[in-house]
């Protein structure tokens, strides 16, 4: 009787939690708050936690919650899953204005570089380790051997497996940045010292772009080899 009564304080305080995260989301920046984000709050523990009790966050938000808060999917993502608390979505607000909100230079409407989401998203061999680079362009590499230079790695626990959906692999994304002590800025699409790489101009260019800058600056190049390469596009 106790256990029984303890799960149940246990169901309460955290519904208790995920209405207040979303209530105060929406209260001061009047904008959905994106499951991805909702569900790497508290360590990663709201997504761990949904996921135990319905399968996923979006599931245990429609399922358990409904009469407090509401999930919203604009018509240009659908992907793109928000919660709000219940009266809101009962004002017959636009829902493409609300997520709109999001990507006028806010971090939260932003996404991860193409590559290091892979590499959380792709499974890893088991034999093998991931690392991901700390510079510009992003990109990882699995190994069987030690940690290159310039790289961190990404351990098992960290990658998802296909049963995850995007809320639980951001969380763990957003765990892991915590545990290394690594800025989520630098890793955003458009934010951070470490933005994408812009367009190669030239040969020159896409050579120099397809090393990292380890390999860069061991590189000695006659003066002729560089102009025939900086004449030649690709």
């Amino acid at each position: 009787m106790e256990a029984t009564e303890h799960g149940k304080q246990d169901d309460s305080a955290f519904a208790a939690r995920v209405i207040e995260l979303v209530t105060q989301w929406w209260r001061d920046k009047s904008t959905p708050m994106l499951l991805s984000r909702l569900g790497g709050e508290d360590g990663g523990e709201i997504a761990q936690g949904a996921r135990a009790r319905a399968g996923s966050l979006k599931d245990y938000l429609r399922e358990q919650l409904e009469q407090e808060l509401r999930v919203l999917e604009p018509s240009f993502d659908p992907l793109r899953l928000g919660a709000v608390p219940a009266q809101v979505a009962e004002e017959g607000l636009d829902v493409d204005e609300l997520f709109g909100r999001l990507s006028k230079g806010t971090p939260s409407g932003q996404r991860f570089q193409p590559a290091f989401w892979a590499a959380f998203k792709k499974p890893l061999e088991e034999q093998m380790r991931r690392f991901v680079s700390t510079d510009a362009p992003i990109r990882f590499r699995d190994f069987d051997g030690e940690c290159p230079k310039g790289f961190v790695e990404i351990g098992k626990d960290y990658i998802a497996d296909d049963a995850l959906d995007d809320t639980e692999v951001v969380a763990r994304v957003r765990k892991w940045l915590r545990d290394h002590g690594l800025p989520e800025e630098a890793y955003l699409q458009s934010l951070g010292p470490h933005k994408a790489p812009r367009e190669p101009r030239d040969l020159l260019d896409r050579v120099l772009d397809a090393l990292d800058p380890t390999q860069r600056q061991r590189i000695t190049m006659p003066l002729d080899v560089v102009h025939r390469l900086r004449q030649e596009r690709p």
